[in-house]
């Protein structure tokens, strides 16, 4: 009962208004209960007091749950230089990165990105939302340089499509992957029909997708199992595909 913990949490502040861990789970009631400027206005008010990397580090995903990633870039910046060496900031930031508008050029953002989700999943190494950003940005890296070679994503493909993810996009993220790079690594190359399959299997391949001209699947174009997946998409008009299980984020520790 967020409502209810909401309510207790303000009438400690009452007694005694600068109690931190009140105004904290005041704030985190608030962010659960969908109040997320609120939220992030207390997280962030608390973080210039404090000084905490707990309150940087909620700022910054309130930040994200708002669709503000310029500005959750600042607060895990701020939280890492710290010492927040947490998987949850290490990837949260790595991954806004991926959508941010900084300074730095594209190559460079998605470089450290990549660095970053790397370091996050060594700590981390079972979590599927760290697994899926790192292809993501690998694959992101592939499409601005051709001869990037995306080792460790080719690594967590491997590993995700041997045990059968059943996550929508996140099959269809490898099925990308390792359509980009089939030409270099041949044996990538039925994985990710298989991914694509598996894919299909989870829910509807739509007309939309344009799967026939993705430059990710131009290797597959004459594949009979890919002209079959094609040619299903197209039966598919105004399907609409399952809501992603996969989030971005990975939920900062409370400490």
């Amino acid at each position: 009962d967020y409502t209810g913990a909401l309510g207790r949490f303000d009438g400690a502040l009452d007694d005694e208004p600068g109690h931190t861990d009140a105004r904290f789970y005041g704030a985190l009631a608030k962010m659960r209960l969908g109040e997320l400027a609120a939220a992030r206005r207390d997280f962030s008010g608390l973080a210039r007091e404090n000084g905490n990397v707990r309150e940087w580090e909620f700022a910054g995903y309130c930040c994200n749950l708002e669709g503000l990633p310029d500005v959750a870039v600042l607060w895990y910046r701020k939280a890492i230089d710290a010492g927040d060496a947490s998987p949850a900031a290490l990837n949260n930031l790595g991954t806004s990165l991926l959508i941010s508008h900084t300074q730095q050029t594209v190559s460079e953002t998605t470089e450290e990105s990549i660095r970053l989700i790397r370091e996050a999943l060594s700590a981390k190494p079972d979590s599927p939302v760290i697994m899926f950003n790192l292809i993501r940005a690998e694959l992101k890296m592939c499409s601005l340089d051709e001869s990037y070679v995306p080792e460790s994503s080719l690594t967590v493909v491997h590993d995700l499509m041997a045990s059968r993810p059943t996550d929508y996009a996140t099959c269809f993220m490898c099925a990308k992957l390792c359509g980009r790079v089939s030409d270099r690594f041949p044996e990538f190359h039925d994985i990710g029909l298989d991914a694509l399959e598996e894919t299909a299997a989870l829910g509807p391949l739509r007309p939309q997708m344009a799967l026939s001209r993705r430059p990710e699947f131009v290797v597959y174009r004459s594949n009979p199992r890919f002209l079959k997946l094609v040619a299903e998409a197209q039966s598919n008009s105004g399907a609409k595909r399952p809501p992603a299980q996969s989030s971005y984020l990975e939920p900062p520790p409370r400490r």
